[in-house]
């Protein structure tokens, strides 16, 4: 099996009272998730924005997680707990992105700033 990496992006309605909501979906979301086959950990980050350059009122959470493998997180991706989670936050939720990251095994990466 190869780990993989998700990036969940979690975009909320724009509503001043759907952030507490929404801070909730993604700390339930995580509670959750802890015992499920093939998690491995996860951590989530509130994106930054300079209010005088924001174009879009928006509230977004990213969530980076890492697996056993694909199988693993398409299993809880679908899985009724999830799907259950979902619905019940729909009204908060404008958008949830998924992005599958798999190392490249092929060479040696070199992190540059």
């Amino acid at each position: 099996m190869i780990p993989i990496r998700v990036i969940v992006k979690k975009v909320s309605h724009c509503d001043i009272n759907s952030i507490g909501r929404f801070a909730r979906y993604s700390n339930i979301l995580n509670k959750e998730v802890q015992t499920t086959k093939g998690f491995i950990n996860s951590e989530s980050f509130w994106e930054y924005s300079n209010e005088q350059s924001k174009k879009t009122c928006e509230n977004v959470i990213y969530t980076i997680s890492e697996w056993n493998s694909i199988t693993d997180w398409d299993n809880w991706l679908k899985s009724s707990q999830r799907q259950k989670l979902k619905i019940y936050f729909d009204d908060i939720l404008h958008k949830e992105t998924y992005k599958v990251l798999i190392k490249n095994r092929d060479r040696l990466d070199t992190f540059l700033l």
